[in-house]
């Protein structure tokens, strides 16, 4: 069976087709603006294995019906030429221009070949086969690496789930202490405090120097915090009993500071069950063209039938450089389709940071009682409203 797809800005669409219908063959229809586009999807597809052992460009012009129905009657003039039966071809007509998506439906309709065209937002997808249209649902899997690879971002480091199963229980734990009335006055509060203190200090040209002064200690009922006698640059944490083998000053602060946070996130979303893909703490390099201004770390990123859920977690003030950083690192690794959540244990966020939350179109969770109630349920509002 071969694909044919119509090119833009957006490759969302023209990926889920690719996994939907899993073609030998895959014709990519471009314009001169998107012609970048489509080579890099030729590349994708065929690097991804989704099966495509073939891929043609076709250039067009963007605008002129005319020109635009003359190429595809070309296409179509070929392929009954060849042999081949109209019918075994596919029309992804999602993107493109509209004059390219009239004058091609128009033509391989015609012709008697199938139309797909993908709804994002109400997960559906529109066949037309026959001459009749049918409603089938959008039901597609994508895991995080392949989201981010087509929007030009790879992995460097993540964290790691066998450290956050481990971690789970001092994890919920340390969640049930904020919620407590007057946590920052309490023993547990004030020595956090200080451990966000000696972070905000780092800095890349004194971290090893900043570390190699960290001296924690910390001891209640249940956890105990404590440098290691031996090696001083490792602290040794022990929870109900058990002692953890990350030993590392920098893991701890990090922990401590607000890692456990974003551990929290990602093992209550996991919890639903409805995700194809969860990853936590992730470190990002960009393999196109970047910019200077994007979060190259990400908090909590999931994937729900292939749209991308990207979250912020904040512990502590949030100001306008974290909306700005959550809203374009949605943009640009999540595309059209990549929807922004920002969860924040604090409640005293300011009306201008608010309002930028609210005009980015951002999913706005904090406070302890709205964390616990509403980020179990945050795959509701992934519902594409652009």
């Amino acid at each position: 069976m071969t694909l044919i797809c119509l090119i833009s800005g957006q490759l969302m669409p023209n990926l889920f087709s690719v996994i939907l219908l899993k073609p030998e063959e895959v014709i990519l229809v471009h314009t001169i603006d998107s012609k970048e586009e489509a080579l890099f999807f030729s590349e994708f597809i065929q690097k991804q294995k989704y099966g495509v052992s073939k891929t043609t460009l076709l250039e067009v012009r963007p605008f002129n019906p005319e020109e635009i129905r003359n190429s595809a009657s070309e296409l179509m003039k070929s392929i009954r030429e060849a042999g081949e039966d109209p019918g075994s071809y596919t029309l992804n007509y999602t993107a493109g221009t509209k004059p390219m998506s009239i004058e091609f439906v128009n033509v391989f309709k015609q012709a008697g070949a199938r139309l797909l065209y993908i709804d994002t937002q109400q997960e559906t997808c529109w066949w037309t086969i026959d001459g009749k249209i049918e409603e089938r649902p959008l039901e597609v899997k994508l895991n995080v690496p392949e989201v981010f690879s087509l929007n030009r971002g790879a992995i460097l480091d993540q964290e790691q789930q066998p450290i956050i199963n481990t971690l789970s229980n001092l994890t919920y734990c340390l969640f049930e202490k904020r919620a407590e009335f007057n946590f920052e006055n309490t023993d547990l509060g004030k020595w956090i405090k200080d451990c966000v203190h000696l972070q905000l200090e780092i800095a890349p040209w004194n971290k090893s120097e900043k570390l190699k002064s960290w001296n924690p200690t910390y001891r209640d009922g249940r956890l105990v915090v404590t440098v290691d006698p031996v090696k001083t640059s490792q602290v040794t944490v022990e929870f109900d009993g058990i002692a953890f083998e990350f030993k590392k000053k920098e893991f701890w602060l990090n922990y401590f500071t607000g890692g456990w946070f974003e551990q929290y996130v990602f093992l209550v979303l996991g919890k639903t069950g409805v995700y194809d893909d969860i990853r936590c703490n992730i470190r990002l390099k960009t393999t196109g063209v970047g910019d200077p201004h994007l979060k190259n770390e990400l908090d909590v990123v999931a994937v729900k039938n292939g749209i991308p859920v990207f979250v912020e977690c904040k512990t502590g003030l949030v100001n306008q450089k974290s909306v700005t950083n959550l809203k374009t690192a949605a943009e640009v690794y999540g595309g059209k389709y990549g929807e922004a959540v920002l969860c924040s244990l604090s409640k005293g966020i300011a009306p201008a940071v608010l309002e930028r939350i609210s005009d980015n179109g951002i999913v706005l969770i904090c406070g302890i009682k709205q964390i616990e109630n509403e980020l179990p349920a945050i795959h509701e509002y992934m519902v594409i409203k652009k």
